[in-house]
């Protein structure tokens, strides 16, 4: 009956790979908010530009009495 218990109980290296896995997720986190963030303002500025920019553009073309 030992055998088949040892089976069932968790393997040391697995517990290992986990930890190092939640390690390498931590660090990759920590490392990568600086590009993610630089990401997030380059998409924000673009989407702001989407909104706002042409709106801009248009009421400056309106104010020289230019059709856009």
């Amino acid at each position: 009956m030992s055998p088949d218990y040892r089976d069932f109980r968790p393997d040391p290296a697995d517990a290992v790979l986990l930890r190092t896995r939640r390690q390498t997720i931590v660090w990759y986190l920590r490392v990568s908010w600086r590009p993610a963030l630089s990401v997030a303002i380059v998409i924000a500025g673009a989407w702001l530009w989407v909104k706002f920019g042409h709106q801009m553009v248009n009421t400056h073309h309106a104010v020289r009495g230019r059709k856009p």
